[in-house]
């Protein structure tokens, strides 16, 4: 057999039906097609698919034309016509290529747009000069930040690592560097736009020879032509945002680095200094902890005094009438999930707009006190960003971890379902489910007593839809104190004796009217969701536990360490499709680093998942509060979206994540390492078990 000489990563193979001595594969490393013509024994290197830095998965071959076939790669899917001579990129619903989760518009051409994730450390960033019709590559590796509100066709970037701030005025052909890295900070990141259209704001930090972290922010108020550098707050920014009205103000949010500090904090003389506006407690542990995490902040452009902040973990809306001298929730008809973006509308305040991460997009007409979602043709609930387009009133763009969507409002709103959310009962000491958006509010104002949201929830199907039928929640009283809730198609279980005591049906779930909610059943189960049979001692236990179902026993359950929920997807785990590993045990495929940094001669070859290594405080925290504040990371993250990166990176091999801490330390105890968190969470999550190599 007579292959391409250079070394070669085959990730797929495919066979033709029509002409059987065809055969294409993908060779990841070059990022190109091979091409045979009898069976095997001769390949050719066709066309360049993608760079290397952009995984291509997968081919296909027309079956009935041997020279028409597509290949899907990170940014969406290519068509050929001419046998791998030529591929070009197919249209995707929403327009815009696949990887790129955030937008930006030219401040005057509505046609002129560019697509970017400012947290890659590969080259995705695209333009679109007909209005998201085509887009094109930036030429040169540069990550973007966002496009000038004062000239047009400029954009603010980055080199890949970071290390410094450029400008392009020719919409990311050219770029200048207006702000080199200074020598005590490595970081850069994140970035906003100010008060008035010039006026730039960029987080910097790093850590010093002694292992302590600094950090400072960067001011312009020329639209990025130089910049003046400030202190920073005491916390590590995750978002900033600035008033439009009124006195300037900036606000920059994040986690603290400090039990019990502030996470939100303000500057009224342009960051020369800060001070603490709020302080959010840890919804599960409210003693001297690092609390939750702000992960958005919008401010009413016409009343500076009115705030909203996004959060990682429940409550996860909060919002001020007062600077943020006294605080509400906003929560009334939301999913659960970190809300990532907040988006006031200019043209009527009174509306907003929600991204909250592996829920959804949300709307309120009243200033956050009630929340509709807006599902119709969203297809990927991992949200990044939310953006009103200032030349096309009424079109909202959506970033995803998928790619990009859009909706014309003025043509009408989406459509959107309600949400179930999941409460811990501390009292009872179990787990139980609602979609009745009274009673979410009740249980969270503490009206109901006991309730105490876990972050965790689903979409609840409407009973117009066709295949759905009713679920109601039953209350039994056969084993108090400790009584518990469980869950029956509607007529599955009524006036049934459970124990000695009869049951009660306390109301219908899932509608304000009657309580009543609905489920697609599997074909062939008219009452999948199980019933309770009376067993011996007067405990009641699940009988049928296929479908939908209750997990485990009802009654007394584990706390919220080792919780069991009320209401969920039955899991059962399977053999692992991923492995953790430590740098210095692992060498062979499918290696991905999810450390801050790899060990210095770590051998060539393997990817880098950013997003699931630890923050900066990883090196300054003890365990207790590491594992806080990891959660809170992983809180913004979706596992399945997070389970398939993982296994687009690998290539084809198992996915095997990488961090510092050898294997016999972790057996021994002598070590913790954030990898087997993961390894919790998607066991948790998605019921894979994750094993240690």
């Amino acid at each position: 057999m007579t292959v391409p000489s250079a070394p070669l990563e085959i990730v797929d193979i495919a066979f033709s039906a029509s002409t059987p001595t065809r055969i294409y594969a993908i060779d990841h490393v070059a990022g190109r097609l091979l091409r045979s013509d009898d069976g095997g024994a001769v390949w050719a290197p066709m066309a360049a698919l993608a760079p290397a830095y952009i995984l291509t998965s997968h081919v296909a071959i027309d079956a009935s034309n041997v020279d028409r076939l597509y290949a899907a790669t990170g940014d969406g899917v290519l068509e050929s016509l001419d046998g791998g001579a030529t591929f070009h990129e197919l249209a995707r619903a929403a327009g815009a290529p696949a990887r790129p989760s955030r937008i930006a518009v030219d401040v005057a051409d509505p046609l002129r747009l560019w697509s970017f994730d400012p947290e890659s450390y590969e080259p995705v960033a695209r333009r679109s000069i007909d209005g998201g019709a085509t887009w094109f590559p930036l030429s040169g590796g540069y990550r973007l930040w966002g496009a000038s509100r004062q000239r047009t066709n400029t954009v603010f970037g980055a080199p890949l690592n970071g290390s410094a701030f450029l400008v392009s005025e020719d919409g990311g052909t050219t770029w200048t560097t207006t702000l080199g890295q200074p020598a005590s900070l490595q970081y850069f990141g994140p970035f906003a736009h100010g008060s008035s259209a010039g006026h730039l704001l960029l987080a910097a930090w790093a850590f010093d020879a002694g292992n302590q972290r600094v950090a400072a922010t960067f001011v312009s108020t020329d639209d990025g032509r130089t910049f003046a550098q400030r202190p920073a707050p005491p916390i590590h920014v995750y978002t900033m945002a600035a008033s439009s009205s009124g006195p300037p103000a900036i606000y920059a949010g994040g986690f603290a680095l400090e039990g019990g500090g502030a996470q939100l904090w303000r500057s009224v003389d342009g960051a020369l200094t800060w001070q603490p506006v709020a302080t959010f407690p840890h919804p599960w542990d409210p003693g001297p902890t690092a609390g939750n995490q702000v992960t958005s902040v919008g401010v009413d452009p016409t009343d500076p005094q009115r705030l909203y902040v996004g959060l990682a973990l429940p409550h996860h809306l909060m919002k001020s009438d007062d600077g943020g001298a006294t605080w509400s929730r906003a929560t009334v008809g939301l999913g659960t999930g970190a809300v990532v973006s907040i988006v006031v509308d200019p043209a009527q305040p009174t509306t907003l707009y929600a991204a909250e991460h592996s829920s959804g997009v949300f709307r309120s007409t009243d200033r956050g006190d009630h929340w509709t979602a807006l599902d119709q043709g969203l297809r990927d609930a991992s949200l990044r960003q939310l953006l009103l387009d200032p030349n096309h009133p009424g079109r909202l763009y959506a970033g995803t971890d998928s790619g990009l969507y859009k909706v014309e409002l003025a043509t009408g709103l989406p459509t959107g379902r309600r949400r179930a959310v999941e409460f811990y009962h501390a009292g009872f000491d179990h787990y139980f489910v609602s979609a009745d958006v009274d009673e979410i509010a009740g249980l969270d104002a503490g009206v109901f007593e006991g309730g105490l949201r876990t972050g965790e929830g689903f979409r609840v199907a409407e009973g117009a839809d066709p295949g759905n039928q009713a679920v109601c929640r039953f209350f039994g009283t056969g084993f108090a104190p400790k009584s518990s809730h469980f869950y029956a198609v509607s007529g599955g279980v009524r006036d049934r004796q459970v124990g000695s005591e009869l049951v009660l049906r306390e109301d219908r779930l899932w509608a304000r009217a009657s309580r009543r909610g609905h489920a697609r059943l599997p074909a062939g189960h008219a009452a999948a969701l199980p019933h309770l049979e009376p067993q011996q001692g007067g405990r009641a236990q699940p009988s049928l536990q296929h479908g939908l179902g209750i997990d485990g026993a009802l009654g007394a359950e584990p706390g919220l360490g080792a919780r069991r929920r009320s209401l969920h997807v039955r899991v059962r785990l399977r053999p692992g499709r991923v492995k953790t590993a430590s740098f210095f045990d692992h060498t062979g495929p499918g290696r991905i680093s999810i450390a801050r940094f790899p060990p210095r001669g770590t051998p060539a070859g393997f990817r880098v998942h950013r997003a699931l290594a630890p923050g900066p405080w990883f090196k300054s925290v003890p365990e207790d509060e590491y594992r806080r504040r990891y959660a809170a990371q992983l809180a913004t993250l979706d596992p399945k979206s997070t389970w398939d990166e993982l296994h687009a990176l690998a290539g084809g091999a198992e996915p095997v994540l990488l961090c510092w801490e050898r294997k016999a330390d972790l057996v021994a105890g002598r070590a913790f390492c954030h990898r087997r968190i993961v390894a919790e969470w998607f066991a948790e999550r998605l019921g894979e078990c994750v094993d240690e190599r």
